[in-house]
């Protein structure tokens, strides 16, 4: 079933969309093995929510059965010959659940300094807890799963105390939380349902961020056993009570309404999507958001960014019309000459094109940490844009370097092997999240295809004749 709306301005379209996900959200319940789209013209854009056939679905393990790719497989198999005949930690069992494979390899890791000195003194609180835990390494020891629960908890359950506009450098609106143990957090609140998809011609600095993509990056992350990405969790809040310090705030909030729906909305002063015509509306007076916590602060713990070179392209990039860009960064760019960076790259270049992040413009880093630490990921609220595309940025470095951490390769190629795909332990991590489902189905299923062009690219590297011990380097970081 297909019903076509036109709308002569993008405000007309924000104030009506809660109205439509509703009537798409009834016609469904009417009939489960329909599918509904839903076009939406605004003169220049068409923009679709889609909303697929219910199904009883039995999910396929393995991102490979679900996306193959031709002679992959032998790539595959090549790997495994190298590393499984070896009794290498880095081999791919077949009847090696994927959790078990990663807490395998997590026990190799060394944590190296500290970020907090055991002489500090913090609060006593989950997030201090988690503060504590911050390495040279790693945000956070993913076998510490008592930790993270309760952080998540806490973010998504401590009583509010205040509500304000946040401080954190960034075009859109986003809110600071102080709870009342003191721990402070950043929120990002729903702009725009889950359903609806974005356009590949769309330039994402006109599109709102999304809340859930935060959540779902974060999960991604944990996956991989980067553990780079801050926890995030959603949570559910009541606009007039738990934001009122924040709509209190006359120089910020020009007005508070009730939609033709009855929904609760306000709209706020910012410097891009902002103002009445893109308001924030709850359903009713409950509005979805994203909540992060906020890293620890002060002189100690300072942090700077790092540019990433493969950004958007916005314009002429030197890596789009040299294609040794890998080479002169990896040599020329003296801020990034040491023996991780090029590697660190890598796997966060990667990690943007699973998410489908093209708008990556920097990292951080802990001062204090040193230049042998790892960079850690913060914003991801403009991936998970569509489904139906994958961004080619995330791809670039790796065609250019044709280089890859072996501990990041063994983790694909374990996930497209199975018995476990990346959809498959997506689905489990974030079931339990206040605002589950986090992703839909077209979403989860873009993350196994995104794998397998991951693998062929490194495939495609192997097949031009180049060494594999320059393809796949052991440099110790798992």
């Amino acid at each position: 079933m297909t019903v076509i709306f036109k709308l002569k301005t993008c405000a007309r379209l924000i104030c009506v969309i809660v109205a439509i996900t509703s009537l798409l959200t009834y016609f469904r319940s009417k009939n489960t093995n329909t599918k509904y789209v839903l076009h939406v013209s605004t003169g220049n854009e068409m923009i679709s929510f889609v909303y697929p056939e219910k199904k009883n679905t039995t999910y396929i393990t393995n991102s490979h059965i679900n996306y193959n790719y031709p002679k992959l497989q032998d790539f595959v198999q090549m790997f495994q010959s190298r590393y499984t005949s070896k009794n290498s930690i880095f081999a791919v069992k077949s009847n090696e659940s994927y959790n078990v494979f990663l807490k395998r390899l997590s026990l190799f890791t060394k944590k190296g300094q500290m970020l907090v000195k055991e002489t500090e003194i913090l609060k006593n609180t989950t997030a201090s807890r988690f503060f504590r835990g911050i390495n040279q390494q790693r945000l956070y020891d993913p076998n510490d799963e008592e930790l993270l629960q309760d952080l998540l908890q806490d973010m998504a359950t401590l009583p509010i105390a205040s509500a304000v506009e946040s401080d954190v450098k960034g075009t859109q609106f986003k809110v600071t939380l102080t709870f009342v143990d003191g721990t402070r957090a950043r929120v990002k609140l729903m702009r725009i349902p889950k359903e609806v998809e974005s356009t590949v011609d769309m330039h994402p600095g006109q599109e709102f961020e999304r809340h859930f993509a935060e959540i779902a990056g974060y999960h991604v992350d944990k996956i991989l056993g980067f553990n780079r990405v801050i926890p995030t969790v959603g949570r559910l809040f009541n606009i007039t009570t738990d934001l009122k310090t924040l709509l209190s705030n006359e120089t910020l909030v020009e007005h508070v309404y009730r939609s033709p729906a009855g929904n609760l909305c306000f709209a706020v002063y910012c410097k891009q999507l902002c103002g009445r015509d893109y308001p924030f509306c709850g359903r009713p007076d409950v509005i979805e958001g994203a909540v992060t916590v906020e890293l620890i602060s002060g002189e100690k713990y300072k942090r700077y960014d790092l540019k990433n070179e493969y950004t958007r392209i916005y314009k002429k990039r030197p890596w789009m019309a040299d294609q040794n860009t890998c080479m002169d960064f990896v040599t020329n760019h003296t801020s990034r000459h040491r023996s991780r960076m090029p590697l660190d790259q890598l796997d966060l270049s990667l990690y943007d094109f699973l998410i489908g992040n093209g708008d990556r413009h920097s990292y951080q880093m802990f001062n204090d940490l040193g230049t042998e630490s790892f960079p850690f990921i913060y914003d991801n609220g403009r991936s998970f844009r569509y489904s139906y595309f994958d961004e080619p940025i995330g791809l670039v470095p790796i065609q250019q370097c044709c280089e890859i951490r072996l501990s990041t390769l063994a983790k694909l190629v374990k996930l497209y092997s199975g018995p476990d795909s990346l959809s498959q332990l997506m689905r489990s991590s974030m079931i339990s999240d206040p605002v589950s489902p986090v992703l839909l189905e077209p979403q989860l299923q873009a993350l196994d295809r995104r794998l397998g062009k991951i693998i062929k690219a490194v495939s495609d590297c192997v097949s031009s004749g180049k060494p594999w011990d320059d393809i796949v380097i052991d440099d110790g970081i798992i």
